[in-house]
């Protein structure tokens, strides 16, 4: 009877060795801000690739002399262009084109991952435009007082009111945006 008992303790050990070694996959999050994360550069650093950060009617300050970094997989969404607002505030810097040296601002978001979606946004900012590198980028119903610049395959920048849009790429989808100065350049 203790040789059952030892032989059942033995292959409870073993099978639960074996479960903890098997890998957990978590399915995608919505994350709330304010009720996950007070701010959404928190949401954005508690966030994992395929996560939907979700963005209550409200503004939204960023902190200042910072960019609004996003480096993950992830679609930043607002409750509705006209109520949820993003006021950022990036760096401003001195900078240089050959040898004439100016002070000027940053990027004021810069996206660096694959298949970053931001819509439903009125974004404005002291300075910077939006950088996006990744392919697959969605720039989608944002009002926003920023010039958008991307580089990748796949990129949709559609339904915006922007300063202007550079963009570099294949199967690029630029559609009904409204520049309302600046350029537009492909």
């Amino acid at each position: 009877m203790s040789r059952n008992v030892a032989l059942l303790l033995v292959l409870i050990l073993a099978a639960s060795g074996a479960i903890s070694a098997l890998r957990v996959v978590a399915g995608s999050r919505i994350i709330a801000v304010p009720d996950d994360y007070p701010t959404i550069a928190a949401a954005i650093g508690n966030a994992f690739d395929g996560d939907t950060i979700f963005v209550k009617t409200g503004r939204y300050e960023g902190s200042r002399n910072q960019t609004l970094f996003i480096n993950k997989t992830i679609s930043l969404i607002g409750e509705d262009p006209k109520s949820t607002t993003i006021n950022l505030h990036p760096p401003l810097v001195p900078m240089n084109i050959f040898t004439y040296e100016y002070i000027g601002y940053l990027n004021a978001i810069k996206i660096d991952a694959d298949g970053v979606k931001i819509s439903g946004f009125t974004i404005t900012s002291d300075g910077g435009n939006l950088r996006a590198t990744g392919n697959g980028t969605q720039i989608i119903g944002n009002d926003m007082s920023l010039s958008v610049s991307a580089t990748g395959d796949g990129t949709q920048i559609i339904n915006n009111i922007l300063t202007g849009i550079s963009s570099t790429g294949s199967y690029q989808t630029i559609a009904q945006n409204t520049i309302t100065k600046g350029t537009l350049n492909f």
